[in-house]
């Protein structure tokens, strides 16, 4: 818990910190047979010890002045992905850097995670390489449901992110030394393609070495639909199987060898599996889900090993107080509660129950409880869930865990003793690939046909209490009132929308707004792509919609057909159903799957309480900025300007249009404006500011993009009208909603309401 207190700690600075210092120095003086007065004292030692180890972690930051700046860099390589591919990712550590003049830089950077579009080099883990680089703070977007990047990058020791700037610059300097783990996986994962066929070699680097980086955005697709993404990260059910295996199979060895009355069974047994779970947890490359499933595993062989009797709940606690230890920001990432919820159900199922059912039952009633906790968990961190998971996950998991996995190990190993085997045991690896992924893509088919509806957050917690109250013991009598209290919560609940809300999301250098009234849904353009598998539409507007239970897009508007407007439209057509696309510029060019209409000056049409018009479009064969849609949102109480990308010539010509002039107030004023091209100096002319004198101007732009965006003489064209200024850059998503008591008010900046330190 004293994770999630690090946000306010660490902007609270010293006053706090000297607050929690006198605070522990009082509960010392407590009676230490209080036991209320220890979970006290152990509380503010991890709310200290979270805050050290935050400014710890910040603390590896490259100085100002050399951000941006071509640098050259020296390091060795740790990771390297898409050799064969235009646009390769490098994570780099024990890092040496230079100006250009040669002279060093002092930094200490643990690793840097950089790109390189088209490379000319194959660098090779454990190898060292110099080149030029430009070099960056990590960002991620703030949006509702997007990924945190920056904590990701956080808890992998990655300081800093950026770009090969010269291919000419690059070269290697060093092979690789020795035999490092990081050279030992690079070759093994090197013998996978000759056993493994083509089609499900990713699948075999994910269960064997860890790396889930190769699959396909397709494939991830159906993993997530089919609620098996699990299942292909390495993590505490794969270790516990794996070493469960080798605890049983030397159990049955010195049971029936005969040498039971000679050897101790089940310590011998433990040493084993534990060797076996550390063996595992190392070609993996130690990655953070396995090493909190490797603590937690040994922690009951090491009590097993020394004759200690604890009980399951302590073990629990110990394993989680030490993962935190470890690695204090796990609770950001979903692995982190699949583990413990996970095994917290089984202890509260199992533990110090009587139980006289048979195996086959206790086994059903275990997959159960955790397919409640996988359903639960992917519900709340993907936003969408899927009632056939369960089926998929009986079926998968044991088929992963007790054939895939020994299966892959066992000819990992005879491909190296007996290379002249790999074309005979391909045949074999094909079928029981074929199987698992008629398995996956079964369970993702299915979730498509359901098209089940997107349900809160609030409604998802309130499942997760029942659930556990379900799991308690019988003789508490909590049964019957969860069950009541999760049928009320479903009667009573509704997803009613205000009248009117409007987000402006963040999506970097581009632009995608989300328009919502009680009964329809508007998005209005989609932000950037910088690959055919990565756009602000799978990144940040399906997650939002999925946070905020929207299953259908009534009308996408692409303003018109530039990449940081329309890149994400696609992505977003295959995560959700879309009615309808109207766009302006060269919409016949965009090449959507969804017949896509003109926007044209003129058109109109009204959802419940609000109008909509059309005043500006790509009538008269109008491409690129100035052939951009402009949508003009009206009620009894507000307007709102939605302009793309236009400049002073459309400007001018709107500074005279009639629905403009016209206004619901007597001051005529726009409520909201976002801002013409980001804030560039081609547009928000001083004619067309003067005469919407918006209340609420909000920029969309990348923080230090490099188009200067928005120009310094346009914000202070807006602050002279009084506008309110607001930048998705700083703010994050944007939120404003419209309500009969209020008006249209600003709710929330999601960076300022959810912020982390880290951010």
């Amino acid at each position: 818990m004293s994770s999630l207190l690090w946000s306010d700690l660490l902007q609270g600075g010293s006053f706090l910190l000297s607050a929690a210092l006198l605070t522990l120095f009082i509960l010392l003086f407590v009676s230490a047979r209080s036991w209320l007065a220890g979970l006290s004292i152990f509380f503010t030692l991890g709310v200290l010890y979270a805050f050290a180890w935050g400014h710890w972690a910040l603390s590896h930051q490259l100085q100002e002045q050399y951000q941006g700046s071509i640098l050259a860099l020296e390091a060795d390589v740790d990771r390297a992905k898409g050799q064969d591919s235009e646009m390769m990712f490098l994570v780099v550590s024990n890092i040496a850097l230079k100006d250009l003049s040669g002279r060093p830089i002092p930094h200490d950077l643990r690793r840097v995670k950089l790109s390189w579009r088209h490379p000319t080099g194959s660098p090779i883990p454990g190898e060292r390489w110099r080149m030029n680089v430009v070099l960056k703070p990590a960002r991620g977007y703030a949006s509702h449901g997007a990924f945190d990047y920056k904590a990701s990058l956080l808890r992998k020791q990655i300081d800093s992110v950026g770009y090969i700037h010269s291919k000419a610059r690059v070269k290697r300097i060093q092979q690789a030394q020795g035999m490092s783990l990081t050279d030992l996986r690079w070759q093994l994962g090197q013998k996978i393609p000759a056993f493994v066929p083509s089609t499900y070699t990713a699948t075999a680097r994910a269960l064997l070495l860890g790396d889930s980086t190769e699959f396909s955005h397709h494939e991830w697709n159906t993993l997530k639909a089919s609620g098996t993404v699990h299942l292909m990260v390495v993590s505490g059910l794969h270790i516990t199987l794996f070493a469960g295996i080798g605890f049983y199979l030397l159990s049955l060895f010195v049971r029936y060898s005969g040498l039971g009355e000679r050897v101790p069974c089940y310590p011998l047994a433990a040493i084993v599996a534990l060797v076996l779970a550390i063996a595992y947890t190392a070609l993996t490359g130690f990655q953070l889900p396995a090493q909190r499933a490797l603590v937690m595993l040994s922690l009951p062989m090491v009590c097993l090993l020394l004759g200690i009797s604890v009980r399951g709940g302590t073990i629990f606690l110990a394993a989680l107080c030490l993962v935190l230890l470890w690695d204090p920001i796990a609770p950001v990432s979903a692995g982190f509660w699949y583990s413990f919820l996970s095994v917290a159900a089984l202890i509260l199922l199992f533990i110090h129950r009587v139980n006289n059912r048979g195996a086959i039952s206790r086994a059903l009633q275990a997959q159960g409880a955790v397919f409640l906790i996988v359903l639960l968990l992917g519900t709340l961190w993907a936003g969408e869930w899927n009632p056939f998971t369960p089926v998929v996950n009986l079926l998968a998991i044991p088929l992963v865990g007790m054939v895939v996995v020994p299966m892959l190990m066992a000819f990992l190993l005879l491909s190296i003793l007996v290379p002249g085997l790999a074309p005979l045991l391909d045949q074999l690896v094909d079928l029981v690939m074929s199987v698992l992924w008629w398995l996956i893509n079964s369970g993702a088919e299915l979730s498509s046909e359901t098209n089940m509806p997107g349900l809160p957050v609030s409604l998802m917690l309130l499942g997760a209490i029942v659930v556990f109250l379900w799991l308690l013991p019988a003789t508490l009598q909590v049964r019957s009132a969860s069950v009541l209290l999760l049928v009320l919560a479903w009667i009573g609940y509704s997803h009613q929308r205000p009248p009117l809300r409007i987000d402006i999301l963040d999506v970097g250098q581009g632009l995608a707004i989300v328009v919502q009234t009680p009964n329809h849904v508007l998005l209005y353009d989609t932000g950037g792509a910088s690959s055919s598998t990565f756009s602000a539409g799978n990144a940040v507007v399906l997650p939002f919609m999925r946070d905020q239970a929207i299953n259908t897009v009534d009308l996408m508007m692409i303003s018109h057909e530039n990449l940081d407007h329309r890149g994400g439209a696609e992505h977003v057509i295959q995560g959700t159903q879309v009615n309808q696309i109207s766009a302006g510029g060269d919409y016949q060019g965009l090449g959507l799957p969804v017949i896509t209409q003109p926007c044209l000056k003129g058109q109109q049409w009204q959802w419940d309480s609000a109008r909509f018009r059309v005043l500006w479009g790509s009538e008269g064969g109008r491409v690129g900025n100035d052939g951009s849609c402009v949508l003009l949102i009206e009620t009894l109480d507000s307007r709102i300007l939605l302009t793309g990308d236009i400049g002073e010539m459309v400007e001018h010509s709107l500074v005279a249009d009639p629905y403009l002039l016209s206004a619901p107030e007597a001051d005529g004023r726009l409520h909201l404006l976002q801002v013409p091209h980001h804030g560039s100096a081609s547009s928000s002319s001083w004619p067309f500011i003067k005469s919407q004198q918006p209340r609420y101007a909000v920029f969309s732009a990348g923080l230090n993009n490099r188009f200067g965006h928005p120009d310094r003489r346009i914000v202070e064209r807006y602050k002279a009208v009084g506008a309110q200024l607001l930048n998705t850059a700083t703010s994050g998503t944007i939120t404003f909603v419209e309500t009969p008591e209020t008006g249209l008010i600003l709710q929330s900046e999601y960076r300022l309401a959810k912020r982390h330190y880290w951010w």
